[in-house]
C-alpha cells in the first residue's frame, strides 16, 4: 500500500524536466548570461564575481528545480578546439541558445558560421531557439518570429513580484503552432553591407561600415531570415541584452519558459 501511495505521489508532483544549451564563441557572455539567470530564478545560487568569470573549458552545468519544472542549462565552451562537443549536447537538449558578442566586429562571421553550424543539426530545427546579442549599452525591442501569452512570468526569486505588463510588453503574444515566421526590424534599422557568398561550403562573410549596435542585429536578422528561413520550424527569438548589467535578461527567460512549456508534450517527445 504505502508502495502504491509512494507512487501515486510521485506521478503527481513529477516535474517536467528540461535541458537547454548555451552556445557561442568564447567570450561572447555565455557563462555571465548563466549566471544571471541562476540569480534571478534560484534564490539559494550564491552569487559569483562577475568579474571573476573566464572562458568556460569544457562544460558549466546548472541544474534549476522550480515550482512546475526544472531547468538544466548547459554552458559549453566557445573555443574552436572545443566546438566539436556541440553537437553531442544539441542531439539531446529541447532547447538553444545563441550568444553573441555584440561589439566584436572581428569575429561576426566566425560567430555567423557557428550559427549556422548549430542549426545544421536537425535536433534544434523544431525547438525553441533564442538568440541573444549580448553587451549592448541599451536593452533594444526584442525581434520575435513566435511569441507567448502572458502565461508564465518569471519571478526575481521566491519573494518579488511577477513582471509587470508594461515590462512584459514586448514578449506577450499569441502561441502560434505555425512554425517559422519571418520578422523585420525597424525601419531604421537596415542592412548596409554586402554578403560573399561561398559556394563551395556554404559560408558567409560580411562587411558593414554602419553602428556596431545596429549591424549585429541586422547581420542577425538577414542571416536568419534570408538564409536560415527554410530550416528552422520552430519558435525563434532574437533579444539584444547586456548580462552583465542584467539588460533583457528576465525578458528573454520568459520568452524562453513559454516556448518550453507552450509545446511542453510535443518538445519533451521529441
Amino acid at each position: 500500500m504505502f508502495a502504491l501511495v509512494k507512487g501515486v505521489y510521485e506521478e503527481i508532483s513529477k516535474r517536467d524536466e528540461y535541458f537547454i544549451t548555451i552556445l557561442g564563441l568564447d567570450g561572447a557572455g555565455k557563462t555571465t548570461y548563466l549566471e544571471m539567470v541562476k540569480r534571478l530564478l534560484d534564490n539559494r545560487h550564491k552569487e559569483r564575481d562577475l568579474h571573476k568569470i573566464t572562458s568556460t573549458v569544457g562544460l558549466n552545468h546548472s541544474k534549476i528545480v522550480l515550482n512546475e519544472f526544472i531547468l538544466n542549462l548547459c554552458d559549453l565552451g566557445g573555443q574552436a578546439d572545443l566546438r566539436y562537443i556541440w553537437d553531442d549536447y544539441i542531439k539531446e537538449c529541447h532547447a538553444t541558445i545563441f550568444v553573441v558578442d555584440s561589439v566584436d566586429s572581428q569575429r561576426f562571421s566566425e560567430a555567423i558560421l557557428c550559427l549556422e553550424q548549430i542549426l545544421s543539426n536537425s535536433n534544434v530545427q523544431k525547438q525553441p531557439f533564442l538568440v541573444l546579442l549580448n553587451k549592448c549599452d541599451n536593452e533594444m525591442s526584442p525581434l520575435q518570429i513566435n511569441g507567448y501569452k502572458e502565461d508564465y512570468l518569471v519571478k526575481d526569486n521566491e519573494n518579488s513580484s511577477d513582471i509587470s505588463k508594461d515590462d512584459f510588453q514586448q514578449t506577450t503574444f499569441q502561441s502560434t503552432s505555425g512554425g517559422w515566421r519571418s520578422f523585420e526590424l525597424d525601419n531604421n534599422e537596415g542592412v548596409n553591407g554586402d554578403w560573399e557568398q561561398n559556394s563551395d561550403c556554404g559560408s558567409s562573410s560580411f562587411s558593414s561600415s554602419i553602428p556596431l549596435s545596429t549591424s549585429m542585429t541586422a547581420v542577425i536578422k538577414s542571416e536568419i531570415d534570408s538564409r536560415l528561413g527554410e530550416v528552422l520550424q520552430g519558435d525563434v527569438a532574437i533579444f539584444s541584452i547586456s548580462a552583465k548589467q542584467n539588460a533583457g535578461v528576465k525578458k528573454s527567460v520568459n520568452w524562453l519558459i513559454n516556448a518550453l512549456k507552450s509545446r511542453s508534450k510535443e518538445i519533451l517527445q521529441s
